[in-house]
């Protein structure tokens, strides 16, 4: 069903969505994809970054997607995500840990959740708001400053 007031999120969605493209310019076409593995966390930091991004310009919008794991399930969905984070996956694959999969157990917009997640506490650790920082920043470095936070549970494999 389409959302009644789809207007006021276009503006949100743009942003995010352009975000990817100047991304993708900078990352692959200025320096020919050096320093991507084409891992999981990947795809889900570099969602998180198009959220941030988008959230920077319009902070007054909070989607729902930002707040779609409930607390009693997301250390198990954590780990479900740590797990394979350093594995290439199909598109396919890596829609339904991101999209959401029922019979992953995956809640809808997971790979949203975390990916703004990391960021979010990337960007509060390093006191870098500079989004084009942020976008120059290799997912690697992102990837293990979170998982190497001891401030943040760790959970184990």
């Amino acid at each position: 069903a389409m959302n009644n007031n789809f207007e006021k999120w276009l503006p949100f969605v743009f942003a995010h969505e352009y975000h990817h493209n100047v991304w993708g310019n900078y990352w692959y076409c200025i320096h020919n994809g050096n320093g991507l593995h084409g891992w999981f966390i990947e795809s889900i930091i570099i969602e998180g970054e198009a959220d941030a991004f988008a959230e920077s310009i319009f902070g007054d919008l909070k989607p729902s997607w930002h707040y779609g794991i409930r607390s009693e399930e997301e250390d198990n969905i954590w780990k479900t995500f740590k797990n394979i984070a350093e594995t290439c996956l199909s598109p396919e694959e890596t829609g339904k840990y991101i999209f959401g999969c029922e019979e992953l157990g995956t809640p809808q917009n997971a790979g949203y959740y975390f990916g703004l997640k990391i960021i979010r506490e990337y960007m509060k650790k390093t006191q870098i708001n500079d989004m084009k920082k942020i976008l120059e920043t290799p997912l690697e470095e992102i990837y293990k400053s979170y998982v190497n936070n001891t401030s943040l549970p760790i959970i184990p494999n």
